[in-house]
């Protein structure tokens, strides 16, 4: 399931990029619809049960920095779909990582991580410093992983340039 696949809505689109597995990432811009969760959640569904039935274990990369704040009901669901396969994805993903740009989200998400040990989350300021943290955390585990930059990528969002 080594792929790049890209969904698009009305007013945002996501991309979900296993190609460098075991390094995955997945970039979501613009506007968040039902069917952009719905296409996501499918997707990550069929990545875990690819990864372990081959056996393989690696990192996610969640970039949302050019995506708008998804309503307050979407964001109920993508969570409870998220808590759904949390057990699945603690076992075969080593870490997790998210790309917010913004210092001040970025310092509030890092205190709810401290004061909700079930987060997993680690806030990193831009794409290259989650691919440095992935390779770093996939090494300690003993898994080989690429020398990968975000420009690595084909798609980096407009309003997302990866800078601090």
């Amino acid at each position: 399931m080594l792929e790049r696949v890209t969904f698009e809505v009305s007013a945002g689109t996501t991309i979900c990029d296993s190609r460098f597995t075991p390094i995955v990432l997945m970039q979501w811009s613009g506007r968040l619809e039902d069917a952009s969760a719905d296409f996501y959640d499918d997707w990550l569904r069929r990545l875990l049960a690819w990864m372990g039935r081959e056996g393989r274990r690696g990192a996610i990369i969640y970039d949302l920095r050019a995506a708008e704040r998804p309503p307050a009901a979407l964001r109920r669901r993508i969570a409870e779909r998220r808590d759904a396969i949390d057990p699945v994805i603690r076992q075969v993903m080593v870490d997790e990582l998210m790309v917010i740009d913004n210092p001040i989200i970025r310092g509030a998400t890092t205190a709810i991580r401290w004061l909700s040990p079930k987060i997993r989350y680690h806030p990193v300021a831009n794409l290259d410093q989650a691919l440095l943290r992935a390779r770093v955390c996939l090494s300690d585990h003993g898994i080989e992983a690429p020398a990968l930059r975000a420009r690595d990528f084909d798609w980096q969002p407009d309003n997302a340039s990866g800078a601090d």
